[in-house]
């Protein structure tokens, strides 16, 4: 099994980089309204390809300031400060959390916490990010 590195960060009201992540899985959704008209048809429109990812981490209790930070960054996103997260130097403009943030403390060790955020990247894709997995071997 191969494993990748991301490098994760990000700019906006703040900006940094976030410690190595367990695991970025990135997510493709095909986007689609189905409605009914009046005479009872059903009709379908695609919108497009929707990417994002969801990252993992295990925190210790130094790190977890750094966390903050980049929420504080995506929470204040507006057109004067855009947030924009960057995965190895590809930087997706605009991200934001489609999921609140799933925080527990790890199960090994009573010292770290295990985090994982799910980001949805506000731009059409045209196809699949080369590499597909966003990360550097």
């Amino acid at each position: 099994m191969t494993m990748w590195r991301h490098t994760i960060a990000w700019t906006g009201s703040t900006s940094g980089t976030m410690p190595d992540a367990v695991s970025v899985v990135p997510t493709y959704t095909l986007s689609e309204a189905i409605f009914k008209t009046k005479a009872g048809d059903r009709r379908r429109r695609r919108r497009g390809i929707w990417a994002g990812c969801k990252i993992h981490w295990v925190l210790s209790p130094e790190e977890v300031a750094t966390l903050d930070s980049l929420l504080a960054a995506e929470n204040a996103d507006s057109d004067a400060t855009p947030f924009t997260l960057t995965l190895d130097g590809t930087t997706y403009r605009r991200a934001g959390l489609s999921k609140d943030p799933d925080m527990k403390p790890s199960k090994d060790t009573n010292s770290s916490l295990d985090v994982q955020l799910e980001f949805e990247f506000y731009g059409r894709e045209a196809g699949f990010d080369a590499p597909a997995h966003m990360g550097a071997a």
